[in-house]
């Protein structure tokens, strides 16, 4: 099993297994398959008789036998085991926070903060510099507050 031609000299062709290569091969996500038996051999980050199963959380690589490495992270790429790091950490590992003036996932996004406020790494919202307000810090404490006019009730 697994060979064809007259004298079973020429191995089955990819994705194609058994006597006279007339079964096909039911492995997925690149994973290799055994010509003589339809078994598969699965590729780094599955897992399943036909591979179809991704790595189980915290874990990957060949087998699935390699454990993630992260600390703020929302698990790691179940095949390199690179961490997925969560909004406003950063490195290898996802323990260092974004350095200043940037915040959200993967460090991606410019903060907006005005007159020396800095942006909190997570979400992006401003910590005013003393003397500044506003979610943005654009206005000087000093400044009165807006005021709306008040809408007039009937007595």
């Amino acid at each position: 099993m697994g060979w064809q031609g007259l004298d079973c000299a020429l191995p089955c062709p990819s994705g194609t297994w058994g006597l006279n290569c007339n079964e096909s091969c039911a492995c997925a996500h690149g994973a290799a398959c055994s010509p003589s038996d339809g078994s598969c051999a699965c590729a780094p980050g599955w897992l399943g008789d036909t591979c179809e199963l991704p790595c189980p959380d915290g874990t990957f690589g060949l087998n699935c036998s390699e454990r993630c490495d992260c600390s703020h992270a929302d698990g790691c790429d179940p095949i390199t085991g690179h961490c997925c790091c969560l909004a406003g950490w950063t490195g290898i590992h996802c323990d260092s926070t974004c350095p200043p003036g940037r915040w959200g996932p993967n460090c991606s996004v410019s903060c907006s903060c005005e007159n020396g406020g800095s942006c909190s790494p997570e979400d992006g919202s401003c910590e005013c510099a003393p003397g500044f307000r506003g979610p943005l810090c654009q206005r000087s404490k000093a400044e009165p507050p807006s005021r709306r006019p008040r809408a007039a009730y009937p007595p």
